[in-house]
This record gives structure tokens, sequence and C-alpha cells, in this order.
């Protein structure tokens, strides 16, 4: 008896079934992805997400009780702010809600940003001196590292040539 399927029409149920397989595949990750996002009784804390700034080096936004934490990690971890604001916290929840749902979503480094510009209260206001002066020290080691090479490299450059006279 010869075969009247043509190859066409194997062609589209393969077609058929790949895509079948492939939607049920993706549907299945969604779900899995929503039930893992979904607060489990007894967790406490919260990552709502990170930016990473280099190497080893990242800021993270942890939820804990009804506060946010924005934490610099690094070496080590320091608490950046300290969100405290019941509306902004609602709107970062709103956000972050948003974004697992697959809408447009404000990067964290924009958020990070509005975040400076709307004067976040940090923890304490010695946390924010700290960090201010630890800025400014490290800038300024910096800028004294570089003068020390350029005046480690004129130094050697001219002992170099001393040498090569007295030989």
């Amino acid at each position: 008896m010869p075969n009247t399927t043509s190859t066409g029409t194997f062609l589209f149920w393969v077609l058929f079934y790949l895509i079948l397989v492939l939607g049920l595949f993706f549907l299945i990750i969604r779900l899995v992805a929503r039930k893992n996002k979904m607060v489990l009784p007894g967790r406490t804390i919260k990552s709502m997400g990170g930016l990473p700034l280099g190497q080893n080096k990242s800021v993270q936004l942890v939820e804990l009780g009804n506060s946010l934490y924005l934490l610099g990690v690094g070496q080590d971890i320091r608490l950046v702010a300290k969100i405290d604001d019941p509306e902004e916290i609602a709107a970062i929840r709103a956000a972050a809600i948003d974004s697992s749902e697959g809408r447009a979503f404000r990067s964290m480094r924009d958020w990070v940003a509005s975040l400076t510009k709307r004067g976040a209260s940090p923890a304490t206001g010695e946390t924010d001196g700290q960090f201010q002066q630890l800025f400014q020290e490290k800038m300024l080691s910096m800028t004294n590292r570089k003068k020390k090479v350029d005046e480690w490299i004129i130094e050697d450059s001219q002992t170099d040539g001393r040498f090569g006279k007295n030989e």
C-alpha cells in the first residue's frame, strides 16, 4: 500500500509539536519563577534586586520587615541607605512586581540616582558621614599615589642617567 502522507504534512506536524513542546516548556518555567518569587511564610529577608558595579562589587536592595536596605557589596558589606518611607517602599515594590510581569522597568541605576536626588534617609548621619570621609580619603590617596608614581618615574630616569655616567 503506497504512503499517502506528503512531506509537507509531515513537516507541518513536526513543527506543530515542536512549538507545542517549547510553549509548554516556557509556561512551566514562568510558573516556577512566579512561585519562587512568592514570599514564603517565615521568610524575613527578601532580595529585591541588585546592580553590578564592577568585578566583585554591587549594590543590593534587601527587604527586611517593613524597611528596605540599600547595601554596597564588595570586600565587605556596607549600609548605603535605609528606606523607611512607606510611599517609597510601595513604589519600589510596585516596580518590582511590574518587572516580574515583563513590563518596562527603570533600571536599578536610574532608581538609585532618583533615590539620591530624593534624599533617602541613611541609617544614621554617622554612616553617611563615614562614607563621605572614606570616599574623600580614597580619592586623596589615589591622587597622592599618582603623584608618587610620577615622582618615582622621574627619579628613576634621573638615577639611571647618573649610574650610566659614573660607571
